[in-house]
């Protein structure tokens, strides 16, 4: 009874440490709130921040963000740990959001649109959720990627309250997903060192990156062979096309023999046939991942 008490144990702990999810903290400063009249209503600006609420709803700021998340899973869940809530003296009125502004010269200006009445009325608070998965993906095709949105203001449209989150932690917890990612193909270690810089910038939790990230072998380059390349295909990582005037704008690429570059002045029929042997090539590619899944 005893060995079988602590095989429990273990058996619990490991799938504890394995379902284990993410937890993350963001901040956000008093300091950077701005808050404007416009007529009857008030406008909430946040220092870096967009508005991204449905057309009648409530105009708050909202923070995106990216996390890397272990392969194979999916959110399951997101719990708030803590919010650390101030409240904004006064009474509000905030700003209805209204339709995207046209860019284009001859458009019309969009008609003004209501608040939404099932929101302004209400006597709960918005949002209800201040951290909400907005998509699930990959970078770089076996990567996996979450985006959030953080609502750092909720608001109490009956009573015209506003609160304000200093700090927020969240956990997000993973469930396993049957999403089929690309397999890593062989690259230069020189483009492997770029992804790895564009996936820094990319994510918040940049201190996971490296017990999470799925990373290309790095024995060759995509697409080349170690070998003299034999037959009509060409095995460039990049196609390039453009007028003879911007041509020397790519010497870095085509110099370092990673790109192909084609000028508007070359034989249409070179262009066609450049353009077939990548989408054959890629086509190729998919198909081989996909056999490697079966």
């Amino acid at each position: 009874m005893k060995n079988f008490s602590i095989v429990a144990f273990i058996i619990f702990h490991f799938s504890t440490l394995v379902f284990a999810g993410l937890t993350h903290t963001i901040t956000f400063d008093r300091s950077d709130l701005e808050i404007i009249t416009e007529g009857d209503y008030h406008r909430l600006l946040l220092d870096g921040l967009g508005h991204f609420s449905n057309e009648g709803a409530p105009e708050l700021p909202v923070k995106t963000i990216n996390l890397i998340i272990p392969a194979g899973n999916s959110v399951s869940t997101v719990k708030i740990n803590s919010n650390k809530l101030i409240k904004i003296s006064g009474f509000y009125n905030i700003y209805p959001t209204q339709s995207p502004i046209p860019t284009s010269i001859n458009a019309k200006k969009p008609e003004w649109v209501e608040p939404d009445l099932d929101i302004y009325l209400s006597s709960e608070i918005y949002p209800k959720n201040i951290v909400q998965v907005v998509s699930e993906g990959y970078f770089d095709g076996s990567t996996r990627i979450i985006t959030l949105l953080i609502s750092p203001i909720q608001y109490l449209p009956v009573t015209g309250e506003i609160w304000f989150s200093e700090e927020i932690t969240f956990t997000v917890n993973y469930k396993g997903c049957n999403d089929i990612s690309l397999k890593p193909n062989k690259r230069s270690l020189k483009n492997q060192l770029l992804y790895d810089q564009i996936l820094n910038n990319y994510v918040d939790n940049k201190k996971d990156i490296t017990s999470y990230q799925v990373k290309h072998n790095s024995n060759g380059a995509l697409g080349k062979s170690n070998t003299v390349q034999s037959g009509p295909l060409p095995a460039y990582e990049y196609v390039v096309i453009t007028s003879n005037s911007l041509k020397s704008s790519f010497k870095n690429l085509y110099h370092g023999k990673y790109a192909k570059v084609l000028t508007q002045e070359s034989s249409p029929l070179k262009i066609f046939i450049v353009i077939i042997a990548l989408i054959i090539l890629q086509v190729l590619r998919i198909m081989l991942v996909q056999l490697d899944n079966i």
